[in-house]
């Protein structure tokens, strides 16, 4: 494949840009009378106050921006600080998990500060003396500390580049390119190495409950979902279309196919022959990638 085709065809730059505030403060007169209290030099400790503790909208707002941040970085590659590569099969599913988690923030942005003013009143009642009209913001302050934006450009095609004359920039800026790709690349197999050496370790070492004994060596109800949504995306993800990586995937799902957790976790056979599966396709990947 070109880098032609891999600049302007499969691939395109995501930044996503979410800013959020715990709305936490050091209260200085505080700290200083608790070190004072213990005896301690004034360095030693500081109280620090959540201004909004136990808020369930701040709660949601820090929650959701989490979630977006991490889901974003399991379907794209890592590129560079603030942008990450997207492949253009991946764009309608990033899109629309990324508008839905914008969809939540902005509502429960909405009822952060539609309840702001009353919440100060309810801090101020658990604060008691610690509580300073002082610490808050103006309500109109609080709408910019919470943004989430999200922004999709093309990769600039290097032949613009080469007819300005600008070959060596083309050249060295190719190479960077193909570096990145090359080590998107191998973290897609190192995350299937992962995923999979989990589920044939808890495969092989897991133990039913019994009269005498609980279960040993529990794995949780996410071990079948995280390795299937993995092979899911790798492909759409796969923008050199490497054939390790597609063929890997349909070893993977023919190993899960029909595995439900709770015949992993009954049917001591099946987990053994589940377990033996995944090792063969961990062996076979040794030679993946080099």
């Amino acid at each position: 494949m070109s880098e032609e085709n891999i600049l302007s065809d499969v691939a395109m730059l995501v930044s996503l840009k979410i800013t959020t505030c715990h709305f936490e403060k050091t209260d200085t007169d505080a700290s200083d009378e608790f070190c004072a209290n213990k005896k301690a030099d004034s360095q030693s400790a500081k109280v620090v106050k959540k201004l909004f503790g136990g808020n369930q909208a701040l709660k949601d707002l820090i929650k959701i921006a989490g979630r977006a941040r991490n889901d974003s970085k399991k379907l794209t590659l890592p590129y560079r600080t603030g942008q990450d590569l997207l492949s253009v099969q991946m764009y309608e599913k990033h899109g629309e998990l990324m508008n839905d988690y914008n969809d939540q923030f902005l509502l429960a942005k909405t009822v952060f500060i539609q309840d702001y003013k009353t919440e100060m009143q309810v801090q101020r009642a658990k604060q008691g003396k610690l509580w300073k009209e002082s610490d808050y913001p103006h309500v109109d302050a609080v709408d910019d500390a919470f943004t989430f934006n999200l922004l999709y450009e093309p990769i600039a095609d290097c032949q613009s580049f080469d007819k300005m004359g600008l070959g060596k920039l083309v050249s060295d800026a190719t190479n960077i390119l193909n570096n990145r790709i090359t080590d998107a690349v191998m973290k897609m197999f190192k995350d299937v190495e992962k995923y999979l050496g989990n589920f044939a370790l808890r495969c092989k070492e897991y133990k039913p409950k019994t009269e005498d004994s609980k279960a040993q060596h529990v794995f949780k109800n996410t071990l079948i979902s995280n390795l299937s949504d993995l092979v899911d995306n790798l492909p759409l993800m796969n923008i050199t279309n490497n054939k390790e990586i597609n063929d890997l995937c349909v070893d993977i799902k023919h190993l899960l196919k029909g595995l439900d957790l709770e015949t992993l976790r009954e049917d001591d056979t099946i987990r053994e022959q589940a377990s033996k599966q995944a090792q063969s396709i961990l062996e076979k990947m040794q030679g993946y990638g080099a």
